[in-house]
């Protein structure tokens, strides 16, 4: 399949979200039931805003830290993978172990009764407020792990994973703002930067809704397809998903949105760079450091691409005006910031 990055990565967030927040249904109540689907898009919208925020983006790496060969490139000794691992491992298996969560569990207790568990006969106003303790929840169970991986790693590991973050632009339809710092941003440059995304706030929440709607789509989907079928494994059901036409329109959206509203941001945040900074992030971009390079293997590699960026298979590929990987710096922009047609920014800013 020529392009499958962004859909497995849609399907890999939903199910993270669902299998580690989830704590009154499982993923085909959660198809059935209407508080469900509220749960469901919350929990989504939670884990972009997250990003966004600037917080929880350590767990993205989660796939490559568990990788051997890649943090050996990052420097990442086995003490500290075994010491994250483990911490990891009591968030997510004893999550009352976190004074908030607990706090959050026993609230969510006591609105459920005996006599209906899965809160079908609820009325509207408990409903709406379950799904706000589980949508906070999920956001303060993903904030704790992220900091649990920071925790445990150097300032220059850390600067190695926002580096990886810059390099691989392209791999994403959302960009954290906070990747930037990699950069050694001045106090007034992150401050431009902040008004920046402040800026932005009022679109990006349209595009939250928009990929929010596809990832619950997509979960549901793939409850669909598991129910329906044989087919089992992501790859196999990323498959079968991609001759849905429903499921095809709705990825196409996701992706062109995206594209747009990424490409705004990171051009508007590429202006506050010097032109020091400016050629910092294109070496970045154009040469990949050793880390950077292992995490790209490591995701094309999931996503059923070979290493020359070929795909190893046939099936769904996004419009001609959607958003697709390995463009990370816009030509357009690129040219004319190399070629001086801008007012050059004082270097000490």
């Amino acid at each position: 399949m020529r392009t499958r990055r962004l859909l497995l990565a849609v399907v890999c967030l939903v199910l993270f979200a669902l299998t580690t927040h989830a704590q009154l249904m499982n993923p085909g109540q959660m198809r059935e039931s209407p508080m469900g689907q509220k749960v469901l898009n919350g929990i989504a919208k939670s884990q972009i805003r997250l990003s966004w925020d600037g917080q929880g983006a350590n767990v993205l790496f989660l796939e490559l830290l568990a990788d051997r060969n890649s943090r050996t490139a990052l420097g990442i000794s086995d003490e500290q993978w075994q010491q994250i691992e483990s911490n990891l491992k009591n968030i997510t298996t004893q999550p009352q172990s976190i004074p908030e969560i607990q706090n959050i569990m026993a609230e969510m207790l006591s609105l459920r009764t005996p006599d209906d568990p899965h809160m079908l006969n609820a009325d509207e106003e408990t409903i709406n407020k379950f799904v706000n303790l589980q949508v906070e929840m999920a956001s303060t169970m993903t904030k704790s792990m992220s900091d649990v991986i920071g925790s445990f790693l150097t300032p220059e590991q850390m600067q190695k994973m926002q580096e990886i973050q810059l390099a691989c632009m392209g791999e994403m339809p959302i960009t954290p703002p906070n990747m930037f710092e990699a950069l050694d941003l001045s106090d007034a440059q992150k401050q431009e930067m902040e008004n920046i995304k402040k800026e932005l706030e009022p679109e990006f929440e349209k595009v939250l809704e928009i990929l929010a709607n596809g990832m619950a789509m997509t979960s549901n989907k793939f409850v669909d397809v598991q129910r329906d079928s044989d087919v089992r494994g992501l790859d196999a059901i990323a498959k079968k998903l991609a001759e849905d036409a429903e499921f095809k329109k709705a990825m196409d959206e996701i992706q062109s949105t995206g594209k747009a509203f990424s490409t705004k941001f990171k051009t508007k945040m590429f202006d506050v760079l010097t032109d020091a900074q400016w050629e910092r992030l294109q070496e970045l971009v154009d040469n990949p450091s050793e880390h950077a390079k292992a995490f790209l293997k490591l995701t094309r590699r999931r996503m059923g691409i070979s290493e020359d960026g070929n795909t190893q298979s046939q099936g769904w590929q996004p419009g001609p005006n959607s958003w697709r990987p390995g463009m990370p710096i816009p030509e357009s922009y690129r040219i004319q910031r190399n070629t001086g047609i801008r007012f050059p920014r004082p270097a000490n800013q």
